[in-house]
């Protein structure tokens, strides 16, 4: 008798069978299961971290509305309602028609005084705080401290109370040096020196970096020296020459001398100049033969050393656009 063959798509597998049902185990291992087994992990984290999460928030809400730590309140000084409300008096004070300064301008807030309550046991003691807010301002003559009386409660904000009072500020009583070096002996600027920095502010000027290199007389041949770029012309003041400090009692080197010098300079094709202040090192000052081997910011000048400005293995400078490039610089002056 023949089989009846089986349909095409008909398999007999076991899991086919009306009667055959998974395992639990076989459940867990499946993808299904696993998706599921996350699920309910990341249920049972969420429902754990709950509490903390809303104890955290109500913290932070009841820190921030909390009297001592009010978001709006600097702890290293005034809170910023006092510094605002000062300021604004001040410049409302300033602009005053009425105003004894000659042409004031508010230049900034300075700082606040808590006025102490007095030490006694009385109920009619204010709860706010009291300041005395200082701001600076200054006129065409002299500056001046104005300062307003101000109330502050966190809760309630400021109040300005009375007028804003006007008080000079105090000359320094310091004996200021007017001298930029400390314990230097100051020297004339002999013709050698004047030739030095002469030389060496035209080559600075230049924008041509074999000009300046060339000035410096630097021993090692790959160093170089980059000058400023777009300078349409300059004058030079030298104003300070100084030996190095030395002990009480020893004669200072002078042929090793600093040097202040003054360079007024303006872009090409710009008339109006800005003055910029150098120190520069000199050696060989006493002889036919002095040149600038260092230069840096105004007050450097005791510690400069020689051909500390020099740079190798780098590519030179992108010159400064001038005003009218159609035009050609003008060749630096000098004194």
């Amino acid at each position: 008798m023949m089989r009846k063959s089986r349909k095409k798509n008909e398999h007999n597998n076991w899991w086919n069978q009306p009667q055959a049902s998974p395992t639990d185990n076989a459940v867990a291992l499946s993808a299904r299961g696993r998706r599921a087994a996350r699920y309910r992990w990341i249920i049972i984290a969420c429902l754990c971290s709950f509490p903390v999460l809303a104890f955290s928030m109500l913290y932070v809400l009841s820190d921030v509305t909390s009297d001592n730590s009010s978001s709006v309140v600097q702890t290293d000084g005034p809170p910023v309602q006092v510094r605002a409300a000062a300021l604004d008096t001040v410049d409302r004070w300033v602009n005053d028609p009425g105003c004894p300064l000659s042409d004031p301008h508010v230049l900034g807030f300075d700082s606040a005084d808590v006025v102490p309550l007095p030490d006694v046991n009385n109920n009619k003691l204010p709860t706010y705080t009291t300041y005395n807010a200082h701001v600076i301002v200054a006129s065409q003559v002299s500056t001046y401290m104005v300062s307003v009386n101000i109330n502050y409660d966190p809760a309630f904000g400021v109040d300005v109370i009375g007028n804003p009072t006007l008080m000079p500020v105090k000359p320094s009583q310091k004996d200021w040096s007017d001298e930029n070096w400390a314990g230097t002996k100051s020297l004339g600027a002999n013709e050698p020196i004047k030739r030095a920095v002469s030389a060496w502010s035209k080559a600075f000027t230049s924008g041509n970096v074999d000009e300046l290199t060339t000035v410096v007389g630097d021993p090692d041949s790959n160093h170089l020296y980059f000058p400023l770029t777009g300078i349409g012309d300059y004058t030079e003041n030298i104003t300070l020459v100084a030996t190095r400090a030395v002990d009480k009692g020893a004669d200072p080197d002078e042929s090793v001398v600093m040097v202040h010098v003054d360079l007024a300079m303006n872009r090409a094709g710009v008339k109006e100049s800005s003055v910029s202040g150098y120190d520069l090192l000199i050696d060989s000052a006493n002889t036919g033969s002095a040149r600038v081997v260092a230069w840096g910011p105004t007050g450097s000048g005791p510690t400069l050393q020689p051909f500390e400005n020099a740079v190798s293995d780098v590519p030179a400078p992108e010159p400064e656009p001038t005003v009218n490039p159609t035009a050609s610089a003008t060749p630096g002056g000098r004194n």
